[in-house]
């Protein structure tokens, strides 16, 4: 609903007692394991450290994470497309820098890029 509504994905936490100054949704979303929320704010043009996937999903959290993602963004961030049965390996593919997810809707594409300077 707050996606619908114009939220910003990507505007960062004021200080409070829940979360740290400055963090990011998908941040929560990742820190939370939560592969669901993640998807829907990637989706709404969230950005994220691909890089750091793996260091900041909890690790009892990395397979019901990963097995919550569609198939095709697991396939995207370098995970196995069918999905993972243990976090042994995970087969993912590093990409450094900040990430917009290529299902993102093209108007947050445009917008990252204002602000960055870099496309991904």
């Amino acid at each position: 609903m707050l996606i619908k509504n114009g939220a910003d994905v990507n505007r960062r936490a004021a200080s409070n007692k829940k979360f740290p100054e400055g963090i990011l949704p998908s941040q929560v979303a990742l820190e939370r394991g939560d592969g669901k929320v993640f998807e829907v704010l990637a989706r709404a043009g969230a950005y994220f450290d691909k890089t750091r996937l793996e260091d900041i999903i909890p690790e009892d959290k990395r397979v019901s994470f990963i097995n919550d993602l569609s198939p095709e963004m697991r396939e995207e961030l370098g995970f196995p497309k069918e999905g993972v049965t243990d976090s042994s390996n995970l087969g993912r593919e590093p990409n450094a820098g900040l990430y917009l997810s290529k299902f993102a809707q093209p108007q947050k594409a445009t917008e990252l890029v204002q602000k960055t300077g870099k496309e991904r």
